[in-house]
């Protein structure tokens, strides 16, 4: 059962070394669990980037931007 649902923006952590991808993403698309149960989401960085897929364990709630 996915945590997060699509248009909720989230903190990504970024896989292990690729400290360049973690950033403010939004969730466009939930996506089947992986064979081992994770539910799975499409990303699009905020504001305006790339998408990715990213496992749940990589996602958190978002933090409010100040100034």
């Amino acid at each position: 059962m996915h945590k997060y649902e699509a248009g909720q923006t989230v903190d990504y952590s970024g896989e292990s070394g690729s400290h360049h991808t973690s950033g403010q993403y939004e969730i466009t698309r939930l996506l089947p669990e992986t064979a081992d149960g994770e539910p799975q989401y499409r990303l699009r960085k905020l504001p305006e980037g790339p998408e990715r897929i990213a496992r749940e364990h990589l996602l958190f709630p978002a933090r409010t931007r100040t100034g």
